[in-house]
């Protein structure tokens, strides 16, 4: 898994043909360690033995997640992830479908003499297993190709998370992005508070401002009513010293007659009015 979310693809732990180890293990008639398998023993060699550093190819089954699949000596593939592939994205050079029956008479094995068993029960081993787990090898796997996965403890999980699981360097970068962006987040709510407590004071300094122009303005306008008073209080001392005078001064003026009695029901405006007149 680690190869496969750090590189970008999971291949074999022994991705090579050389028989190697293996021949302490099978009968390869007259060839020796050093020498190459063909292709079909590289499968039949996957199958009955590949594990470990025997891993020659990767094992798929089609079988349904919920199906538990066992190795060749019993053991449940529960200890690792679990990825589902969609094989449309793989390449079909590198796929080979060993659990189909069209696939069996190209099959090949090899007697076992770490099981003294004869290369024909093993050949009868190697396609029941195939069946029964409806296996495929592969060459490799890219990541391209994971359309899911599964991790013990956790359950289904995203390929983005599974990356960050496996790849530890991966996972310090996006630990660094996380930092630098809770970081930005941060000093940007922190320059909007600064920046509303700015508008905030400018309110209030503003209203205060606003108020102060009303007050000044009220002084200005009570003083200029004092002094229209005093104007007008002088007018109207006129008035009462000589009322018909001024009286008769404004009906010449105003082309009409004003009866003088009706001056004591008049308001102060319609007096000041008069004055003014």
């Amino acid at each position: 898994m680690k190869e496969l979310f750090i590189t970008g693809t999971m291949t074999p732990c022994n991705p090579t043909d050389v028989i190697g180890a293996q021949f302490e293990k099978f009968d390869f008639g007259r060839r020796s360690a050093n020498d190459r398998l063909t292709q079909a023993e590289r499968e039949y060699l996957q199958q009955r033995d590949g594990s470990g550093n025997d891993q020659r190819m990767l094992s798929v089954t089609h079988a349904k997640p919920t199906r538990k699949v066992h190795s060749n000596h019993g053991e449940e593939f529960t200890d690792s992830a679990v990825i589902t592939i969609d094989l449309a994205l793989i390449d079909r050079a590198s796929i080979y479908d060993i659990h189909l029956v069209e696939s069996h008479p190209a099959k090949t094995s090899l007697a076992r003499k770490d099981q003294n068993k004869t290369a024909a029960e093993e050949r009868v081993l190697y396609v029941y297993s195939a069946e029964k787990n409806r296996e495929t090898l592969l060459t490799s796997i890219p990541v391209a190709a994971v359309v899911a996965v599964t991790v013990p403890g956790f359950g289904a999980t995203s390929l983005y998370a599974a990356k960050r699981l496996y790849n530890v360097e991966f996972d310090k970068q996006e630990l660094e992005k996380e930092r630098l962006e809770k970081a930005r987040q941060e000093k940007a709510e922190r320059d909007e508070r600064q920046a509303q407590q700015r508008r905030d004071a400018e309110s209030v300094q503003n209203s205060l401002y606003a108020k102060a122009i009303r007050e000044l303005q009220t002084v200005a306008d009570t003083k200029n009513a004092q002094k229209k008073l005093k104007s007008k209080s002088k007018q109207l001392e006129a008035l009462w010293a000589d009322t018909e005078g001024y009286l008769e001064a404004y009906e010449a003026k105003a082309g009409k007659p004003i009866q003088p009695s009706l001056i004591m029901f008049s308001t102060l405006e319609e007096i000041l009015a008069l004055v003014k007149l």
